[in-house]
């Protein structure tokens, strides 16, 4: 960048709200890695790569930026853009617009990178770019903006923050771009507009020559409390690396100042700006670990005699008594910890909190800044949800995972997230008590909440539909020790991608504060939800039933059964019945049989479509993983099929979403068992003639776990790029005439759906589908 005037801006105004408390005394880009606040580490990057000129756009705590960069620092003459009202990343560049050079480069204030910027702007030139995008590979696409190129390295899909079913790349957006003055054109004057959401988009609409560039170098957003705890951690184990290179002790590396240890009444202190102490090879063998812990101390940090500090951040001043154990945590400035104190992994400690003798505190429990516990009091305020267990439709985790004070953070978050909606919970029989935590988090913030009593998952999507609850959700077993938690919008779906993540960012915050007692709510128990269901299904069955006894099996069917004996239906057993209906224990899975024939609730479902079709229906609203065959139905009728996704982002589907509440039989056992009898009744056939007039098909499924999710998601990026492979709610794999397989991945695995005109070819595809997937996780880079 030598050769040319570049400026850069620098935007660092993030108020970091995921990492307080660590941001309560400080912004973002002064959050330090390495004993140097971050933004320090961007200025050294420029002023390697002959930017002299950079512009800082502040917020949040400005003052404190202004006060450490001054006006100049590295060699880079530096200004100041302060945003009193957000206008978002590319807003509060176009304030700049005078200050710009003709090519201009933009940095996050709160990343850590060695990313060759030389490079990138020679990428620039070479392509004749109106922007670039800086790209690097990761593990969880989630988290960022993710980018999909042609093989000249054009832009030709772009989207922000996906879930894991609309992931199509690994390569995600650093949030670092050159860009051409010209391009500011684009966005609006005093007006909010972000880079990733609003700018890029339009670019790639209007064909404009929006590139990007892969690099290998190290890249992490700090926004993460995780992330800036393992930067920090692997920062010094490089420099630990280095000095040993350079045969310095290994014992303590220090930098920034003189290494100055002493022993002390039992106490080892650390004076060195910042260093890495080493455990004792006895410790190391008692806690069982093969890889040594390292922990990163701050500059005058006292641990005690018999205490073990391991994969831990300690801020200045930190002081540790004798015979405590902290793992895996964050201690700020002058955090003062008493004797056998125990600080469990992903605890973030605000700074001058003071820690009395035998305290304890669980895993991801947050202090406010000044914050005391008194000797042996254990901290009961509910720590912020592990994230890491959002999977699927909902949340799952071990009972001891899911405990009582998460449900009771949980609460908490739905009830923000709702902003003020409705918000209700059931709970399959066993899981009361984790119910009854949720509402006491939601009455907590004041939140408008329902006790649904005991239910199942399609009950509880039944009821947001008909309360029109912002979120609704069950709680309920997912096997042995494990619990589940679904979720519900008002149109009886998974929440928006929106929706999802606000609930997220309260969850990462601990499920917000509580209010003062006066402003708390009241819960209201709609003990009735069950009637309403029963009375829904009794709509739907004919007033004559076409059969008359009944033998009903599974724990989601009471209110199907008060339906049908209603209707004058015998209950009996399945040797002596003329009818069989089985529905799993979510409410979702069907078998129905009758007169020696069999169906599933897909099948059952191409049953009903046909019959509404043939009678004047236009259409049928189904989710993208539903059979192919149920597009042919709608087409072969002069009808069509349209398709929601599980996890859209923005109101685009809105009106989609909402019409699909008429078609319950998609997705809810017991109403699709009502609406085939009923087509049975009216047609006067029997379920083997009603299957012959609906074309052959069948469906194979099957889960491929995947817990590594860089694996997973190199997988995707692969298979988007394969040219059979199309991306829309999830991947589709198409097989022309033999059928398709479609790949719904989540964050736990990857759901594979098979569909073809018998089983024995579905089977085949789906081998052939798990073939490839081998073949591409073989695949070298």
């Amino acid at each position: 960048m030598n050769k040319e005037r570049i400026t850069a801006v620098i935007l660092a105004g993030g108020e970091g709200r995921r990492l307080r408390p660590i941001t309560e005394s400080r912004p973002k880009p002064l959050v330090p890695i390495g004993g140097k606040p971050t933004l320090f580490h961007i200025l050294e990057l420029l002023a390697r790569h002959g930017v002299r000129e950079a512009v800082l756009t502040t917020a949040y705590r400005a003052e404190d930026i202004r006060a450490a960069c001054g006006e100049e620092k590295n060699g880079i003459r530096l200004s100041y853009s302060h945003e009193s009202v957000p206008l978002g990343t590319a807003g509060g560049v176009k304030v700049c617009e005078e200050r710009l050079s003709d090519t201009f480069l933009v940095i996050s204030g709160d990343c850590f990178t060695q990313i060759d910027l030389s490079r990138a702007l020679a990428f620039h030139r070479q392509h004749h770019a109106d922007a670039t995008i800086l790209l690097k590979e990761v593990d969880d696409p989630t988290r960022y903006g993710i980018v999909l190129t042609d093989a000249e390295g054009r832009v030709t899909r772009f989207e922000e923050k996906p879930a894991w079913n609309r992931v199509f790349s690994n390569r995600a957006n650093t949030g670092i771009y050159l860009l051409q003055k010209s391009l500011l054109k684009l966005i609006p004057q005093g007006l909010p507009f972000d880079f990733s959401k609003d700018l890029f988009p339009l670019m790639v609409k209007m064909g404009l020559a929006l590139y990007a560039v892969s690099d290998g170098a190290d890249w992490c957003d700090i926004g993460d409390a995780g992330v800036l705890l393992q930067t920090n951690l692997e920062f010094e184990r490089k420099r630990r690396e280095r000095s040993e290179s350079e045969g310095q002790s290994a014992d303590t590396v220090c930098f920034g100042g003189e290494e100055d240890v002493s022993e002390s009444e039992g106490q080892s202190t650390y004076t060195e700006r910042f260093g890495i102490r080493r455990r004792p090879d006895n410790d190391t063998a008692r806690f069982g670990r093969e890889a040594e812990p390292l922990a990163v101390f701050g500059a005058d940090c006292r641990v005690g005699e018999g205490s073990v500090v391991e994969d831990s951040l300690l801020f200045d001043g930190v002081s540790v008594g004798r015979n405590c154990v902290i793992e895996g945590a964050i201690l700020c400035e002058h955090v003062t910890v008493g004797d056998g104190v125990r600080i469990g992994r992903g605890c973030i400690i605000g700074g001058d909190c003071v820690i009395g003798d035998g305290a304890v505190l669980p895993d991801r429990t947050k202090l406010a800044r000044h914050t005391h516990l008194r000797h042996g009091e254990e901290e009961k305020t509910p720590s912020p949800f592990p994230l890491m267990l959002a999977a699927g439709d909902g949340f799952y985790g071990g009972e001891e995972e899911l405990t009582l004070s998460v449900c009771r953070s949980l609460g908490r978050a739905m009830a923000l997230s709702a902003g003020g909606g409705k918000c209700a919970v059931c709970a399959e029989r066993g899981q009361e008590a984790r119910k009854d935590a949720m509402l006491c988090g939601m009455e907590e913030v004041g939140g408008v909440c329902f006790d649904l009593g005991v239910g199942f998952d399609r009950l509880a999507a039944f009821a947001a539909i008909h309360l029109n609850s912002k979120l609704t959700a069950c709680v309920g077993k997912s096997g042995e020790g494990t619990v589940r938690i679904t979720l519900w919008d008002a149109d009886g779906l998974y929440p928006l991608r929106e929706a999802e993540q606000a609930l997220f960012s309260h969850l990462s915050e601990g499920g917000g504060s509580p209010t003062e007692k006066g402003k708390r709510t009241k819960r209201a128990v709609f003990s009735d939800i069950g009637g309403l269901y029963a009375a829904s299904l009794s709509r739907l069955l004919p007033e004559t039933l076409p059969f008359t006894r009944f033998c009903l099996k599974g724990e989601g069917i009471h209110w199907l059964a008060e339906a049908l004996v209603e209707k004058g239906a015998v209950l009996c057993s399945e040797e002596e019945a003329e009818v069989c209906i089985t529905v799993d224990s979510r409410g979702e899975g069907l078998v129905f049989s009758q007169g020696g024939t069999a169906v599933d609730g897909w099948h059952a479902a191409a049953i009903i479509a046909r019959s509404e079709l043939e009678k004047g229906a236009k259409k049928i609203v189904l989710p993208f993983h539903s059979p192919l065959t149920l597009e042919r139905i709608a087409s072969e009728r002069g009808g069509k099929a349209e398709y929601y996704s599980f996890r859209p982002r923005g109101e685009g589907e809105r009106l989609l979403r909402a019409s699909a509440r008429s078609y319950l039989y998609v997705s809810d056992a017991s109403h699709a068992a009502a609406k085939l009898l009923a087509v049975l009744a009216g047609e006067g056939c029997t379920l083997r003639e009603e299957e012959s007039a609906i074309p052959p098909f069948a469906r194979e499924e099957e889960e491929l776990l995947f817990p590594d999710g860089g694996t997973r998601s190199r997988l995707l990026t692969r298979l988007a790029e394969e040219k059979n492979a199309s991306c829309s709610d999830g991947i589709l794999l198409d097989y022309g005439k033999s059928g398709q397989v479609h790949l719904k991945p989540d964050a736990r695995s990857i759901g594979l759906f098979a569909d073809s005109y018998d089983s024995e070819q579905a089977a085949e595809l789906m081998a052939l589908s798990k073939k490839t997937i081998e073949r591409l996780l073989r695949k070298k880079p």
